[in-house]
């Protein structure tokens, strides 16, 4: 574990990154390993535009001020120099970094730095403090405070905070991560550095969330990091007992168990992909008697029918597919206002066979990817698809045999956008 820090601290024109600029910025390089200061650096920026009344109240920083100092690309060599392989340690670190950032990117420079927020930390090491602002924890901690609001001063309160951090860290038995209590004989090194699905359950074995990855183990790691102040997965930690795990080498069948599980067991924390995505479809009036010009196709929220080959999110996107299929079919705009006498007169002149086979036509093109699908396996035998009557039905793995699958939109979906990246 790298023990060297760049603790790091801004003072910019504004909060918000697009158009505003650094007017300080003060770099404290620190060695936790012999708990010594190896190098400091501060210096006022010129931002090479006008400081704002209300920003130089909060710092004392002033035009004049900062007129003869260094422009960033000045200093830009120095800050690379100094944090270079160092983890860049900050109080609400990514307005910092990501300034950072920003700055580079103007001067086309990619800068890249592993990161540390004492914010997050403490949120999770002291709990149920009203605020976790710098000023509020250096009163919590008793931290003198020199200059708030300027960008050495609030870089040495930020080491005191790292300091405190991490002699915290040290008494948790896990070092980077947090194995929660209740996961008995729970070991990293049992879990595959592999693609492929994981499963978190509480106590009573209800299912609390499915994940896939390309590395199994890595994103269990990710999970139980010490440090990430998500509430969400605090939460999840907290009640999770039992972990498992199920190979799956390709991203087809991984993201279609992935949505099988979820649909199917609706885990708690699955918040994002328990919702239901694809709530319209497009769906062809069959009866040439009973359509009327323009209801040929109609937009529809009823998806229990699998068979819907077109599938949006919301009703105006169905209306726009809708639009499209109608200026593919006959080369009309259908918010046109005599959209639908233009349809009567094709009818006529084409005749009703003739106008509906067009239509169909036009509707059926997309859907060819969907009918008779065959089985499809994998060149290596891991894994292969099973249909019956053009709708999945299993799929098959190599460690777990067959998987019995009921094909939502969500599914049809990603298995259409797998078709279209093959074809493409």
């Amino acid at each position: 574990m790298n023990k060297k820090y760049s603790i790091i601290d801004l003072e910019t024109t504004g909060s918000n990154r697009i158009g505003q600029k650094i007017i300080e910025v003060a770099i404290i390089n620190y060695d936790a390993e012999t708990d010594t200061v190896e190098e400091t650096f501060s210096t006022l920026i010129n931002p090479e535009r006008t400081i704002g009344h209300a920003v130089t109240l909060l710092t004392g920083i002033t035009n004049l001020m900062s007129m003869d100092a260094p422009k960033f690309y000045e200093v830009a060599k120095k800050i690379v120099k100094m944090t270079e392989g160092r983890i860049i340690v900050g109080h609400n670190v990514f307005f910092d970094y990501r300034f950072l950032q920003r700055e580079y990117g103007d001067l086309g420079y990619s800068y890249r730095r592993d990161v540390f927020c004492t914010a997050k930390s403490m949120r999770l090491l002291v709990p149920g403090l009203e605020s976790y602002s710098l000023k509020n924890l250096c009163a919590h901690f008793e931290i003198n405070q020199n200059r708030a609001h300027r960008a050495l001063s609030d870089a040495e309160d930020c080491l005191a905070l790292l300091k405190i951090s991490k002699a915290r860290m040290s008494e948790e038995k896990n070092g980077d991560h947090t194995i929660p209590a209740a996961l008995i004989d729970f070991r990293f090194e049992d879990y595959p550095e592999c693609p492929g699905l994981y499963f978190m359950y509480d106590k009573n074995r209800n299912l609390l969330y499915v994940g896939k990855s390309r590395n199994i183990r890595s994103r269990l790691k990710q999970h139980f990091k010490q440090f990430s102040g998500i509430k969400r997965e605090q939460q999840l930690k907290s009640k999770v007992e039992k972990v498992e795990y199920l190979e799956c080498y390709h991203d087809l069948p991984m993201g279609l168990l992935e949505l099988h599980f979820i649909k199917s067991a609706r885990p708690y924390y699955n918040l994002l992909s328990r919702r239901i995505h694809f709530r319209f479809g497009l769906k062809l009036n069959v009866d040439h008697s009973e359509a009327i010009p323009g209801e040929e196709i109609k937009v529809t929220s009823h998806l229990d029918d699998i068979s819907l080959g077109y599938l949006y999110g919301s009703r105006r996107s169905a209306l726009l597919a809708k639009a499209r299929l109608y200026k593919k079919a006959f080369n009309l705009d259908i918010d046109q206002c005599d959209f639908i006498e233009k349809l009567q007169e094709l009818q006529k002149k084409l005749g009703k066979e003739k106008y509906f086979k067009k239509i169909e036509e036009i509707y059926h093109s997309p859907l060819s990817a969907f009918k008779d699908r065959p089985d499809i396996k994998d060149a290596q035998g891991n894994w292969s698809l099973q249909f019956e009557n053009n709708q999945l039905k299993k799929i098959w793995l190599k460690n777990s045999g067959d998987i019995l699958i009921n094909e939502t939109p969500d599914m049809r979906w990603l298995f259409l956008a797998h078709l279209k990246k093959s074809v493409s």
